[in-house]
């Protein structure tokens, strides 16, 4: 089972996250490339700690939403949207070749991953966006989600994901942030949820809902209160039930 976070996710003398405290629990990381966090040195450094430690490079792209941390829908045309992923990808990509390291991944990040749960014509323009660029890369999704459909059409490898800190729907899509309780902060409640989805079972909470699909991923947020201690316990847990970590 792959591990990753959100890293990256500054912007200038502002950081949200403790990444170099997340950096020993993960084997991938989805970096911010500038749209919704980030700017060039924030990815410069991070993608150089990655390259050190053997961390798998992701793009985290995202709507150009910089005030509202890209968790704010935005109602852009499929093609100023295909334009936009391949500016991120593009960028972080340059970083990376500065580093000589590889760019392995993409991942939408906040409203654009739970828009792609549903709309295939976004999903589209992402999957669009990746196979011109290099469709060797692969997708972070959701299990039944738009953008997992998208990218098999196109044979782009998807690693369906499931998230630790995050309450589940009936549908299988995250609860809404404004809920409450709907992101989860206490490390075993955490823990138990990722084993649930690593082996496939109901989860803990009363969702009603099972993975359909085997997880190739489990997401921890860099900005949920207490990540590190929430990663450190969840790599604790799926090790102890016979769980190698590693990337897909």
């Amino acid at each position: 089972m792959d591990l990753n976070a959100d890293l990256g996710e500054g912007y200038g003398p502002y950081q949200i996250s403790d990444d170099e405290a997340i950096l020993p629990y993960i084997t991938s990381a989805n970096v911010a490339c500038g749209f919704h966090a980030g700017d060039p040195q924030i990815m410069s450094r991070t993608v150089e700690k990655l390259q050190t430690r053997g961390i798998r490079i992701g793009a985290q792209v995202g709507y150009r939403d910089l005030f509202g941390f890209g968790r704010r829908r935005l109602d852009i045309s499929a093609g100023d949207l295909a334009d936009d992923v391949s500016y991120q990808i593009g960028a972080l990509y340059a970083i990376s070749m500065k580093h000589g390291a590889r760019l392995s991944y993409v991942k939408p990040h906040g409203a654009l991953y739970n828009r792609c749960f549903y709309d295939h014509d976004q999903s589209k323009a992402i999957v669009d966006s990746i196979c011109s660029f290099d469709p060797g890369l692969y997708i972070l999704a959701q299990p039944g989600s738009a953008l997992a459909h998208q990218a098999s059409q196109r044979n782009i490898k998807v690693a369906f994901e499931g998230f630790c800190d995050r309450r589940y729907l009936a549908d299988g899509t995250l609860a809404p942030r404004s809920e409450v309780n709907s992101v989860i902060t206490d490390s075993k409640l955490a823990s138990d949820q990722a084993q649930a989805l690593a082996q496939g079972t109901a989860l803990p909470y009363p969702s009603d809902w099972t993975p359909s699909f085997p997880l190739d991923s489990l997401c921890v947020h860099s900005d949920t209160a207490g990540a590190p201690e929430i990663l450190a316990k969840v790599k604790e847990r799926l090790l102890s039930v016979g769980i190698t970590i590693k990337a897909p």
